[in-house]
């Protein structure tokens, strides 16, 4: 990070692992209630994922059905990486596409704020943001679609 010290920087990238460690039981174990086997990520590949979503790539907004737009997200491959909306502190979870298909009070139980759904391979991401009473949806292509 900038501005920290190496041993700072380190502390602090061992603080959120532990913090993800701490939360992945209980978020596994919701998706498991919904009858969707979910599997944590390693450290070293979730930062990989958000360091390359942080890096860009072409975003639009989306309009319409949260369900409908899950299912266009769907159509980018059969497995996806999910991450709640603070994806430096939430656990990134490998779940198959077709699981995002859920009742929208559902998702919002797991994650309260959002989430990031990222295709796998990583070619694109869906960015959900809940708030009290609605939603917004961004669509980041990073790679060309085929």
């Amino acid at each position: 990070m900038f501005g920290m010290l190496p041993d700072q920087s380190r502390l602090a990238e061992l603080q959120r692992r532990r913090v993800r460690a701490t939360r992945a039981p209980e978020v596994v174990a919701a998706w498991a209630a919904a009858g969707v086997a979910a599997s944590v990520l390693s450290d070293v590949r979730q930062e990989d994922i958000i360091k390359q979503l942080r890096g860009g790539g072409r975003r639009k907004r989306q309009f319409g059905s949260l369900q409908g737009i899950v299912a266009e997200f769907r159509e980018a491959g059969d497995m996806a990486v999910i991450i709640g909306w603070n994806i430096d502190n939430e656990p990134a979870l490998l779940i198959r596409s077709q699981a995002l298909s859920q009742p929208d009070s559902l998702l919002r139980t797991i994650y309260p704020d959002g989430f990031i759904a990222a295709a796998q391979p990583l070619t694109c991401a869906l960015i959900i943001d809940f708030d009290e009473t609605d939603w917004r949806a961004d669509w980041v292509q990073l790679t060309e679609r085929r």
